[in-house]
């Protein structure tokens, strides 16, 4: 495996660590964490933040965790293919949002990634659109 798939892997699986934690409890996942959830050795963990690429079993594994707790679609070739940290923002989950189903959760987000492109007057009349719906 290249030098560059292990540094990539590395990062995300960090950025991923501390992000779903962060979402989900409000604060980052130990690696301990991560490993009782995936059923392996803190020190996998440990060596995977270091630069070792985990199989192919425990690599979809990994990314299927994570496309999970966090609510996004990942896969193990993109965590060795690409610096997700530049993709991904990390927004913290108020506790309103904890509360939301999974799919209402979906639906937020799409919305709040939607409206990204958005200027303020445009942004204005959705928060308008919104109120006037949800008094019917």
């Amino acid at each position: 495996m290249s030098e560059r798939k292990s540094k990539y892997f590395a990062k995300n699986l960090r950025f991923l660590r501390k992000a779903a934690g962060i979402n989900i409890k409000g604060s980052p996942y130990s690696q301990g964490e991560i490993a009782d959830i995936l059923d392996v050795t803190k020190r996998s963990i440990i060596l995977w933040e270091s630069g070792s690429v985990p199989n192919p079993n425990n690599l979809d594994k990994v990314a299927a965790l994570f496309s999970q707790l966090l609510n996004i679609g990942i896969t193990g070739e993109i965590l060795t293919e690409k610096d997700i940290t530049d993709i991904l923002e990390l927004i913290p989950r108020s506790d309103f949002e904890r509360e939301l189903s999974g799919e209402h959760r979906k639906i937020l987000r799409s919305l709040f990634l939607s409206a990204g492109s958005l200027d303020e007057k445009q942004l204005l009349k959705v928060i308008e659109y919104i109120d006037s719906i949800k008094d019917d």
